[in-house]
């Protein structure tokens, strides 16, 4: 796994993949976090234009992670992201401030 062998597991509460449905898991994620929370601001973070679409079907922001992404021509076709980080250092330091 990417996340584990580059040491940034302990910046999140959980990691989740196939075969479940990316909108399905990101439902049911914004679900028990807004049990939890209420209704503060969510966000997911992704590179790739299903994290995309599993943001805005769920009607949460999304930050392009453009670094990594396949998705080579994005700036293009999308608009309205809030913020795209160019890698994941760039995440964090959007996070610190």
């Amino acid at each position: 796994m990417v996340l584990k062998e580059r040491g940034l597991t302990r910046f999140f509460k959980g990691i989740f993949g196939s075969p479940q449905l990316k909108s399905d898991i990101v439902s049911s994620n914004c679900e028990r976090e807004r049990s939890r929370w209420g209704s503060s601001p969510m966000v997911l973070c992704g590179d790739s234009r299903s994290d995309y679409a599993a943001a805005a079907e769920n009607r949460i922001d999304f930050i392009m992670i453009y670094g990594y992404s396949e998705w080579s021509n994005w700036v293009y076709e999308s608009s309205g992201f809030e913020y795209s980080a160019r890698d994941f250092e760039d995440l964090l330091e959007f996070f610190r401030n």
